[in-house]
Formats: structure tokens, sequence, C-alpha cells
């Protein structure tokens, strides 16, 4: 589901939770991650979900391609501590960002923490491997 405004507080202890998994990242700062989830949440561009107990979080983001001008979806963190949220929230993000039909021409998801398993849930939710990111279908990709 998308995240509601009560819900923040815990999603910035799920993320300072997560962020040893979080390889070269720097520290988390709740009071940046607390104005990007304000700036955010009603953002029609932006997936902020999480889980109804709030132990798994999904961010996507409209924004336009580095090497172009059409838009692009991408990840900013996913992370799940509980076994099917993620897989749940995946299949949510799924239907948003088949929502944005022919205006974006893509929509990735990086593996940086990826494991087989991940790969393989990654996979039962539609997406394609390319390289070491995944890629949702759109339209005839």
């Amino acid at each position: 589901m998308r995240m509601d405004y009560y819900q923040i507080d815990k999603a910035l202890d799920l993320l300072e939770k997560a962020q040893p998994n979080f390889e070269a990242v720097p520290k988390v700062n709740r009071y940046k991650v607390e104005q990007f989830f304000m700036d955010r949440i009603e953002d029609p561009k932006t997936f902020i979900g999480v889980n109804k107990d709030v132990t798994a979080i999904l961010i996507l983001e409209v924004g336009h391609d580095y090497f172009s001008t059409a838009q692009s979806i991408r990840d900013i963190v996913f992370y799940s501590e509980t076994t099917g949220s993620g897989f749940r929230l995946l299949k949510e993000a799924k239907q948003w960002v088949e929502a944005w039909g022919d205006s974006v021409h893509a929509a990735y998801f990086g593996t940086s923490l990826s494991n087989g398993a991940t790969d393989k849930m990654l996979e039962r939710t539609g997406l394609v491997k390319i390289g070491t990111q995944f890629k949702f279908k759109l339209g005839d990709s």
C-alpha cells in the first residue's frame, strides 16, 4: 500500500535498521529522509510503498532519463525484513509502473543487494534481468 503520513516514523526506523545492508551509502539522516517523505508522499511521480506493519519499503520515482529527454522510472530503495512483504510491494508497484504507460520509456530496478533468492523473486514479479539490473516490462519492451 502507499505509505501514509502516520507511517513515516516507522519507515524511518526501518531505513535505519536497513542501513548496514547498503554499502558505500552515507548514514541515513532522519531529518533529510523525513523531508523526502513529506515532499513526495502525495507526489504522483513517486511511489512510496510499505506493508501494513512497515517491515518492508519500496520507493520508485519517475524522472528524466540520464541520456535523453524521455522519462524513466528508477528505484530509490527496496528493503524487506519479512518474508513475502517485498513480493507484495513489487506487485503493487508493478501496477503503478504500468499505469504510466507510454509516458515512460523504461523502468529499472537495481539489484546491488541482490542474491539468488532476490533475483528469483524479482523474476516471479515479471521483471526481466539485464546485467545487474532488472527492468519492468512496459508495453512491447
